[in-house]
């Protein structure tokens, strides 16, 4: 088995996405750390799988003695290991593997986490192996964010969704749905799981806000589709500006996210 769709190997998405893409705030780590605190988890080792470029691995580097980061795309792998060297990070590591046949031993991780990606994975397939290296008492963390929106600006918020629903429509893989429906689909197979919703705000240029559209997988398939068709982005882009109505042409716009989170414990009878 491999990753169940695989959209972002090509080398110019790979950067785009390593360069574009929101991080995560720390409200999110520390919502997952709580939850490993609450029950008494170790920190000794993380497993980021679908890591892509690495925001999510690097996210743990502090908290954590060793983290390892998986994708099967060796593009984003190249471009994680190009932020590593730039941080220096001794703690990190970044490798080349699917997510049903990850190379580590089993009972060895403390937590193993899978941010924006279990929809793109063959989600069964990926539990039973998380399960297998998790040990008792270690934590699998599902996470991803959605549409993002403008919580001051209700007719920017509508020309992204429209920009994603109805511009892009037909353009989206089916398993887009789990970000539309907050993985609402998706149930962790252990006995004790919690389920949260964040508010994450990412103030950003403008200008990066629509290079972080220009990475969305439906706009790559357009622009295959398309390469002579209609400037949707720079339309797209035309709107947002007119509806924040400033003079500068790239101002800074208050954007924001709602990450859901799904957590699960192995504990000593979920081991089997």
């Amino acid at each position: 088995l491999k990753m169940a769709i695989r959209l972002f190997e090509g080398v110019e998405h790979s950067a785009g996405y390593a360069k574009f893409r929101p991080s995560y705030s720390p409200k999110i780590r520390d919502a997952i750390q709580g939850f490993l605190t609450n029950h008494n988890c170790e920190l000794d080792c993380m497993v980021d799988v679908g890591c892509g470029s690495g925001q999510g691995t690097l996210y743990w580097s502090d908290s954590f003695k060793r983290c390892i980061g998986f994708d099967i795309s060796s593009e984003q792998i190249k471009n994680a290991n190009k932020i590593l060297n730039e941080k220096k990070l001794a703690n990190v590591e970044f490798k080349v593997s699917s997510a049903d046949q990850i190379p580590m031993k089993g009972e060895s991780c403390d937590l193993v986490t899978c941010a924006q990606a279990i929809h793109w994975l063959d989600a069964k397939a990926f539990y039973t192996e998380a399960k297998r290296i998790l040990k008792s008492n270690g934590v699998l963390a599902v996470y991803g964010y959605s549409i993002p929106f403008f919580p001051d600006n209700e007719e920017a918020t509508t020309v992204v969704s429209t920009f994603h629903n109805d511009t892009l429509k037909g353009y989206w893989n089916d398993n887009r749905r789990h970000i539309v429906n907050g993985y609402a689909e998706f149930h962790l197979p252990f006995p004790i799981t919690e389920r949260m919703v964040i508010q994450q705000d990412w103030p950003v240029p403008l200008s990066h806000f629509v290079k972080y559209i220009e990475t969305w997988s439906a706009y790559i398939t357009y622009r295959k589709m398309n390469p002579l068709g209609p400037p949707i982005l720079e339309q797209m882009h035309k709107s947002l500006r007119e509806s924040f109505n400033q003079e500068s042409d790239d101002p800074v716009i208050n954007c924001a996210f709602r990450v859901f989170l799904l957590l699960g414990l192995q504990t000593n009878n979920s081991l089997n």
